[in-house]
């Protein structure tokens, strides 16, 4: 105990010479654990400003700051200092991989992954997939071969790491747009084929044209029944323009276009 019962006046003495008794100053959590040790900078002879480099804090946190000093008259010996300080994140690593996708196998797609608050960024696949590359962009184009989870994880100037996954369904193809057909009656390539099953699709319209620009042909739910008819007449041998609508199971709308030849 110093001093006496309700006293009114208190003094602190700072030494003006002599070398610094300051030895270490750590961070700590409120639990008495260890979280950096800091770096000082002199910004006059009593005063020492202390920067804790490369601590992630998410959220709002409180830490003791605890300063370590040898005792004067016992070399050794140390006596510490703490306080309290409560730190608030106004701003955070945020990561959105994007909107999960599905394509055919052979075809691209880009990640539509958004960031804020880093500028160092890693992709990475499971299972791997060598077609992600570069890894150090926000939107990579890939083409899987199998359904794969890529993962973006993004980095700020502080060390302070976030995440998020997309997946990428690789569908069966089922879609097979062929370009030509003889509606000759002979049992052979009779019909107009656009798809080899129906299990990924969720609906095909078709439109064919010819090439003057009218259309010949339409159909907003076609399961490949073509038979190169217009009005009940057959068209005339020769190229058209097609476009054809896959809806797929998954909602996702693939628009194709192609031309189209009929022999007979």
């Amino acid at each position: 105990l110093w001093g006496s019962k309700n006293m009114n006046e208190s003094w602190r003495f700072v030494p003006s010479a002599g070398s610094s008794l300051f030895r270490s100053v750590g961070l700590y959590d409120l639990a008495g654990n260890l979280v950096a040790t800091g770096d000082t900078f002199r910004i006059n002879k009593t005063t020492l400003e202390v920067s804790f480099p490369n601590v992630c804090i998410s959220g709002t946190k409180s830490y003791i700051i605890r300063s370590q000093y040898e005792q004067i008259n016992n070399p050794g010996s140390f006596v510490y200092g703490t306080d309290t300080v409560n730190v608030n994140v106004v701003e955070a690593v945020q990561v959105n991989a994007g909107s999960n996708q599905s394509i055919f196998k052979g075809q691209n797609v880009q990640l539509n992954a958004s960031v804020s608050g880093a500028n160092n960024y890693l992709w990475t696949s499971n299972p791997l997939d060598p077609s992600l590359i570069p890894t150090s962009i926000v939107n990579p184009i890939v083409s899987p071969s199998v359904t794969t989870t890529y993962t973006l994880t993004a980095t700020n100037a502080s060390g302070c790491k976030a995440s998020s996954d997309v997946t990428i369904t690789v569908l069966s193809n089922c879609i097979n747009l062929t370009n030509s057909f003889t509606p000759n009656s002979d049992g052979i390539n009779d019909l107009w084929k656009v798809f080899d099953a129906f299990d990924c699709l969720k609906k095909v319209k078709v439109a064919v044209y010819n090439r003057y620009g009218s259309k010949v042909y339409e159909s907003r739910e076609y399961k490949n029944t073509w038979d190169g008819r217009y009005e009940g007449k057959p068209v005339p041998d020769g190229t058209y323009y097609a476009v054809v609508e896959y809806t797929l199971v998954s909602g996702k709308v693939i628009v194709s276009r192609t031309d189209l030849t009929i022999l007979r």
